[in-house]
């Protein structure tokens, strides 16, 4: 299972405290916090979904997100897979800080978006897409004041060929109007013209998405 990341035991980790970031369900992960060698981290734990869901879909969610957070050990703003637990699990870095649901926005640097969308362009330039950056929660400002993307769970391949040119060009627009849509939220004034229309193509475009 380790595809060349690390193996963990589940004993090596401590609980840290009861807080749990996501409760889980019985096809959602729990994700909570935990110690591993002095340091808090992140667990995404499939062991208490339904045991068809964890030995299928759990433990191909383990392998897709492991594989993606290799591939981007090297971009700043991702946060390091520290290992996998008998495919029913993840240890992920702990990012200090706020996600974006929680932030004010008139604690968010200046730079903060143009920074964010950095880390976005550095994933892309590794052939992946993050899928779901319009989604508040995936976004962190970390207590340094620098931009974070988490939750790599619906990222997707990119590819490399011509022949998946409109592929990329698409992925690529669907996370560009994930951080648009919150930088309209959170730093209207910084909204350029240019990205306004690319926002109301959204709008236009949404209203054919049949699945709202």
């Amino acid at each position: 299972m380790s595809r060349g990341w690390p193996k963990l035991d589940w004993a090596s980790l401590v609980d840290h405290e009861p807080r749990r970031l996501a409760p889980g369900s019985w096809f959602k992960p729990r994700v909570g916090l935990a110690v591993l060698g002095g340091r808090r981290i992140v667990v995404k734990d499939y062991r208490g979904t339904w045991l068809w869901v964890r030995r299928t879909i759990g433990r191909w969610a383990v392998h897709h997100e492991a594989r993606v957070l290799h591939a981007l050990e090297t971009v700043q703003g991702v946060p390091r897979l520290l290992g996998v637990m008998d495919g029913d699990g993840l240890a992920l870095e702990w990012i200090e800080g706020e996600r974006l649901e929680l932030a004010l926005a008139p604690r968010l640097p200046e730079a903060f978006f143009d920074e964010l969308e950095a880390v976005l362009m550095d994933v892309h330039a590794e052939g992946w897409a993050h899928g779901d950056l319009s989604n508040r929660r995936n976004v962190v400002l970390g207590s340094d004041g620098r931009a974070w993307i988490v939750d790599f769970g619906a990222a997707l391949p990119m590819g490399r060929g011509p022949r998946l040119r409109r592929w990329r060009c698409a992925l690529q627009q669907i996370d560009r109007w994930g951080l648009l849509k919150n930088k309209e939220r959170y730093r209207p004034e910084q909204v350029t013209p240019e990205e306004r229309r690319d926002l109301a193509r959204r709008a236009s475009w949404r209203r054919w998405w049949i699945f709202g």
